[in-house]
């Protein structure tokens, strides 16, 4: 969700102020909205704030507890930002003093980078709704490589990881752990069939509240997660299909747009078309053992199960 909201931050105080009005001799901060949602994105512009200042009010707009250490460095800022959630707010203004953050059940800890990568692996159980533990084990460790270890469970994973990464993780395990995201792509290698043509009249998708009211002219990037197909052979049809009218960065994930809403609106559909279990033909045939396989009548075969391979 978007927040219809742009914060401007003054020396010697904080405002907010809703999209249109002004800030007139501003001296607390004073939230436009009540506390907004975790994964909300707002559009900020401050000139010479107090980064501390700045810090503080962004949390105090997201109901966010945050420590800040007595010996952060003093220092001011000018900042404008669109549609940015606060973690990448925080990034933004914590970077170049050497800052970063940490995550916890129940606060924000700002720390030096040094400290951070200096503290000692933490170690995560999670439960499972959907995904098999076999396959989500190597999908995270495909995904975030050397900066996880993981253990399947019964009914779930355990990972360990610096806890600069654990709130990124738990983010991803969540995003998959759902009925319509298959991670076989990640598992079996399957070759793609997507049409040598695409039809020109795919239903825009519907506007999501943040998009209702935008210019269609003004550029703006936007994330698209995909459910069956890596972003790569995605981004080559939305290139070909729209040349020099997106720029596309894509991995096995996603995608990262950047252009125009209206012409975001014909991408989305695009990509929507795309992500799409049809596009698959059959799993490949695992190799072939050198034994000769026993001869079995076809009526008495078992029915080959997925992810056989790794069964528990």
């Amino acid at each position: 969700m978007k927040l219809a909201v742009v914060i401007f931050l003054l020396i010697p105080g904080l405002a907010f102020c809703e999209q249109g009005q002004s800030a007139s001799k501003p001296s607390q901060v004073v939230p436009p909205v009540p506390t907004a949602g975790a994964n909300d994105t707002f559009s900020i512009e401050y000139k010479d704030a107090d980064n501390r200042k700045a810090i503080s009010g962004v949390a105090k707009l997201f109901g966010i507890k945050v420590v800040m250490p007595k010996d952060f460095p003093a220092g001011s800022a000018s900042i404008r930002l669109r549609d940015v959630t606060w973690r990448q707010f925080f990034q933004v203004v914590l970077a170049p003093v050497g800052y970063s953050f940490i995550e916890r059940d129940d606060e924000v800890d700002v720390m030096t980078v040094e400290q951070i990568k200096n503290l000692p692996p933490e170690r995560r159980p999670v439960k499972l709704d959907f995904q098999r533990p076999a396959d989500l084990a190597i999908y995270l460790k495909r995904i975030f490589k050397s900066r996880i270890t993981v253990e399947k469970t019964a009914d779930g994973v355990i990972f360990s990881t610096n806890p600069s990464h654990t709130h990124m993780i738990l983010q991803e395990i969540a995003r998959v752990d759902r009925p319509e995201v298959s991670l076989e792509r990640f598992i079996h290698p399957r070759k793609l069939y997507f049409p040598d043509s695409i039809p020109r009249d795919l239903p825009p998708p519907a506007l999501s509240p943040g998009e209702s009211g935008q210019e269609p002219e003004l550029v703006t990037t936007e994330v698209i997660m995909l459910n069956w197909v890596d972003g790569e052979p995605v981004k080559e049809i939305i290139e070909r299909e729209y040349p020099a009218q997106a720029e596309v960065m894509a991995d096995e994930r996603g995608l990262v747009i950047t252009c125009t809403h209206a012409q975001l609106r014909k991408v989305k559909a695009l990509v929507a078309y795309l992500d799409d279990k049809k596009w698959y033909e059959p799993l490949e045939k695992r190799s072939k053992t050198t034994e000769p396989p026993a001869i079995t009548p076809p009526a008495a075969q078992e029915p080959r199960q997925p992810h056989a391979l790794l069964s528990e």
